[in-house]
């Protein structure tokens, strides 16, 4: 009853951090994950007194503790906002094993790869919205893949012979070429939609608090809302991000591992 009272936790401060995410400009309040952690640990602890032996609770502060350096390591890296890394944390802590109590890495890999898949996925997806939104083009698409030909051609060709070296070892190697070569298309749109749909240039009069500032304009790497010092000391045009909603990924992975048999096994039958 613990453990499945943990993963319910997990799922709403999830979904509560994906609501602000998408419909708050990514202002994400540090509670709700604040309470994430403190609750998985104290839900996985009366767990662990409540059946012999303290698996639960160090399952629980393992695969939280990782989780957490992981996040927050993209953070002070500049790759995620710290909403995410907060989020991140509470998902390890709330969700360190399958609601059986059967702890394993099997549960924790599955995890990892349904975080995958859903990233890709609510990538392409927001990633297409703001593409049509903002008036790209077919012809803008094509564009960006000429000016990438090469790389891609080598790609493939590369793809190509790897998938011949595993049709010969047993492998499906024609499913291995399929997916390098999506891959490689959907690539170079998501970078294309990045570098020209994604940043928004503000003149000093528009920033506001709260805006996120691209890389390399002063603010540091780290991606943070700009304070109200900040916003009233700009004097120069300001690149502005407007990245991808990704706390939506960690509610979608979460929702995957727990009511679906999606995961690593569903990418190890692939070949």
């Amino acid at each position: 009853m613990f453990l499945v009272l943990s993963h319910i936790l997990g799922l709403v401060v999830l979904l509560v951090n994906s609501i602000y995410d998408v419909f708050n400009d990514h202002d994400v309040p540090d509670v709700p994950g604040l309470i994430g952690i403190v609750g998985g640990l104290c839900l996985h602890g009366a767990y662990s007194l409540s059946s012999p032996g303290f698996e639960a609770i160090i399952w629980s502060v393992g695969v939280g503790a990782v989780f957490s350096i992981y996040g927050w390591g993209a953070y002070w890296r500049g790759m995620w906002g710290g909403a995410d890394a907060m989020t991140l944390s509470a998902l390890g802590f709330t969700a360190a094993g399958p609601v059986s109590g059967a702890f394993n890495m099997g549960y924790v890999l599955d995890l990892i790869a349904n975080f995958m898949f859903a990233s890709v996925a609510v990538t392409i997806v927001y990633s297409v919205y703001k593409f049509v939104s903002q008036g790209g083009t077919l012809d803008d698409f094509i564009d960006a893949v000429r000016q990438k030909e090469f790389i891609l051609a080598g790609a493939l060709a590369l793809a190509g012979a790897i998938g011949g070296l595993m049709n010969f070892q047993g492998f499906n190697g024609l499913v291995f070429f399929l997916l390098i070569s999506v891959s490689g298309v959907v690539f170079v749109f998501l970078k294309m939609v990045q570098d020209n749909y994604m940043i928004l240039e503000k003149s000093p009069e528009e920033v506001e608090a709260g805006d996120v500032a691209s890389p390399g304009q002063g603010f540091g790497r780290k991606i943070r809302g700009l304070t109200e010092e900040e916003a009233s000391e700009v004097s120069d045009p300001v690149e502005v991000r407007t990245g991808v909603p990704f706390i939506p990924v960690f509610l979608l992975a979460l929702l995957l591992t727990d009511l679906t048999s999606s995961g690593l096994w569903m990418l190890y039958g692939l070949y």
